[in-house]
């Protein structure tokens, strides 16, 4: 069996110098005895597979579509032998567009760089947008496809002669592959009934446009001549070639069976597409096998509870089939992971089978459950962080709520869990201690779930007391009890807290906004607002008025408001102040618009936070953010750790010391420092347009973070050269800066 070594790639290099900059930060995060490899990369629900060679070093790359949220991942592939590495590399994930549902890779007009297909969710129909890949292989970007039609997405031809939109349900997934072996991509997909597959045949090489096209018609309305049941995932076969099962005959009812995915690839060697069917009622796969030929195709053979021969998948619900070679030994294998919209398994959720055969005649045999997932911090769906010294041992712990670990049934399952830091001040190591603290779970039963916590001395008394938001809109209050100086110790939990309700999803945080000696409740919820409730209690007595528009609390708290538009109730504010001294810093998490940073807040508490857009190094985390801020290495920064709606935790360091002052810097634009010859060979000459300042170095890393060369750049000099020793080729990253901070910053090829 192949082994896989998994280590974290950091980005190198963050944007411009001036702004606030993000940085990942990746401390050791053990549970039990075994140390996790991608701790802090956010953790995977519905993630969707491809390949593309992101490094240029002739070994394809690990795509991750994730959709719930639309975060991508990119993981280098690195094999020697038997064993293959898999590399984190974040900062390829800020090449791509926006993108949800699904998307992906295909190199569709054949000239070396990936393309997007995906989900057109900006556009009125249910169709299918693409990118085209430009730029290098590895330097990735993306273009955006105008098609010359009422909407942007894919057109195809009818039999008639008309042109409709290529049909493509958002929760469904797509086959777009060369099904009829003449070198361009068709596109496999369920009408709007989800009954026939539809053939979208790509015309492009039999018109004499090449492989460059995207023309589409309407080839097969009954792909294959199988049809499946409209509620259920039974297949018709059809008894003869070339004829659909049903005879095309209406469907018998209106009622679309909404979610299919498809993957075709050949599994027998006989060079046509075999089928593999996941459906929305369904926790298998199916297999059709293919007695016909490319073009001309006929699945007349069915194999449910896939692959037959082995141990069957059995992930609920509604699952996505992905073939990409994970081994790195030159045949595909097949990941599966669900596809639902809505909750779906979400640990144990990517089952790895590897292909010990042939490519003419695979043998699919069960490697892992977790391929990847079981390497990060992943506590279902939902994740909430708060930091608290938890066992009063100088250090910072983390303690993060979930929304829900999905079980059968329905069955509510959420928790906290606690990760002691069992490191030094300046190292800080996470060791989990506890998945169920405090056994919140049990409140599961009655329906109480996505715990967010938070801590603050509520009433007044010293210590850190524990308030816990839960999705009615309510909170648990737990009272510390344990002498100062002591491991925190809780009374039961008090349900609910003051009669205060916000009415979905709050995201508390006990913090004396007003500095009046009294801790008010500062909540985000789902609807993108944050509400502000103030103390009118009196030291050890804290009493809140429970109407959120009624004065002196606040509705919506500095005109915060997360939500994509007007016309949506999702915004999801999450909340993290954290005091410097005599201002406050607040970070705020949202639904679907990133990481949002607010400045000066302490004049407007009346008024609109001014808001800041300047947060550099993000990469993008997907749905439901939620920050929490502290010095966790004790350096006189802030840390800022991400919780996001796929169970994971992202962790960056900032440049915002604790003081609230932030690194004095002189920056060069990135395109004010030219680096040539690019691609280089045995030397790269180094060109500002300014001159360099005292203690400026350039340095090159590989893509696993090593320093491969350092050079001290000459004060007052505006040009320097650099020799290249023997480095392998491939992609290669530098930066230019002095002990002021980063100066400039970009990618290199190496013939």
């Amino acid at each position: 069996m192949t082994r896989l070594l998994l280590i974290l790639l950091p980005i190198l290099f963050s944007a411009s110098a001036f702004s606030q900059q993000f940085t990942p930060y990746t401390p050791i995060v053990r549970v039990g005895s075994e140390e996790l490899p991608f701790p802090w990369t956010g953790g995977l629900n519905k993630p969707q597979f491809s390949e593309a060679d992101f490094n240029e070093d002739g070994q394809d790359d690990l795509f991750i579509f994730d959709r719930e949220g639309g975060a991508i991942l990119v993981f280098l592939r690195s094999s020697s032998g038997a064993e293959t590495t898999y590399t984190y590399a974040p900062a390829y994930a800020a090449s791509f567009p926006e993108l949800r549902d699904w998307a992906l890779l295909r190199d569709f007009n054949q000239d070396g760089l990936m393309d997007i297909f995906t989900n057109a969710w900006d556009e009125a129909p249910q169709g299918i947008a693409v990118y085209r890949g430009v730029g290098t292989a590895g330097n990735m970007a993306f273009e955006r496809i105008q098609f010359p039609f009422d909407f942007n997405i894919l057109y195809a031809q009818q039999a008639n002669g008309s042109m409709l939109n290529l049909y493509c349900s958002y929760e469904d997934l797509p086959a777009i592959d060369d099904i009829d072996n003449d070198g361009d991509l068709d596109i496999l997909a369920f009408e709007p009934n989800g009954i026939y597959t539809y053939w979208y045949r790509n015309r492009s090489v039999e018109e004499g446009y090449g492989t460059d096209t995207l023309l589409y018609s309407l080839e097969d309305n009954c792909w294959g001549g199988y049809i499946e049941d409209n509620f259920t995932s039974g297949i018709t076969l059809s008894a003869t070639p070339g004829e659909c099962a049903d005879g095309l005959a209406p469907p018998s009812v209106g009622s679309r069976h909404a979610g299919s995915t498809l993957l075709t690839l050949d599994l027998d060697g006989d060079l046509d597409r075999d089928l593999l069917l996941g459906d929305l009622s369904n926790k298998e796969l199916i297999l059709l096998t293919n007695g016909g030929s490319a073009g001309a195709d006929w699945m007349n053979q069915e194999e449910q509870g896939f692959p037959a021969a082995g141990v069957p998948v059995s992930i609920p619900i509604f699952n996505a089939a992905f073939n990409p070679d994970v081994n790195g030994d030159g045949l595909f294998d097949v990941l599966v992971a669900p596809n639902a919209g809505g909750l779906a398994k979400d640990v144990e959720n990517v089952w790895w089978y590897e292909n010990a055969g042939t490519a003419e005649d695979p043998e699919l045999t069960l490697v892992a459950k977790d391929f990847l997932v079981g390497d990060m911090i992943d506590l279902g769906t939902g994740a909430h962080p708060c930091i608290m010294d938890v066992n009063a041992d100088g250090l910072l712990d983390l303690v993060v709520g979930n929304g829900v670990v999905y079980q059968e049934g329905g069955v509510v399952d959420p928790r906290l869990f606690l990760w002691l830091n069992t490191g030094t001040p300046e190292e800080p190591v996470f060791e989990l201690a506890d998945n169920d603290w405090l056994g919140m779970s049990q409140y599961g039963a009655d329906n109480r779930y996505e715990f967010a916590p938070t801590f603050g001395d509520l009433d007044s008394d010293g210590d850190q007391d524990l308030l816990i938001g839960e999705f009615s809109g309510r909170f648990f209050y737990l009272e510390n009890i344990a002498s100062t100086g002591q491991p925190l110790a809780f009374t039961d939990p008090v349900f609910p807290f003051a009669d205060l309700n916000i009415l979905n999803a709050p995201v508390p945080q006990i913090i004396d906004l007003n500095k009046d000696g009294l801790p008010d409740i500062v909540a985000g919820s789902r609807f993108g607002f944050l509400n502000y409730f103030q103390n009118i209690g009196t030291p050890g007595n804290p009493a809140f008025g429970t109407d959120p528009s009624e004065s002196p609390n606040i509705l919506q708290l500095g005109g915060v408001d997360t939500r994509e538009n007007s016309f949506t109730t999702r915004g999801y504010s999450a909340p993290a102040f954290y005091d410097l001294g005599d201002q406050w810093a607040l970070f705020c998490g949202t639904y679907r618009k990133g990481l949002q940073r607010y400045t000066g807040i302490e004049d407007y508490l009346t008024d609109t936070f001014p808001i800041t857009s300047d947060l550099t190094g993000l990469t993008p985390q997907g749905e439901r953010l939620h920050p929490a801020v502290g010095d966790l290495n004790n350096d006189g920064t802030l840390e800022v750790i991400i919780g996001n709606r796929r169970g994971g935790l992202s962790l960056y360091t900032t440049n915002l010391n604790v003081d609230g002052s932030t690194p004095t810097i002189t920056p060069i634009s990135p395109h004010s420092i030219r680096i040539s010859p690019n691609p280089a060979d045995s030397w790269v000459q180094i060109e500002a347009t300014t001159p360099f300042s005292a203690g400026a170095v350039f340095q090159l890393y590989d893509p696993t973070g090593i320093l491969c060369l350092s050079l001290t750049l000459d004060p007052g000099q505006r040009s320097a050269v650099l020799s290249l020793p023997n480095l392998p080729p491939g992609v290669y990253f530098w930066v230019a800066g002095s002990d002021a901070g980063h100066q400039g910053f970009g990618k290199l090829v190496v013939l």
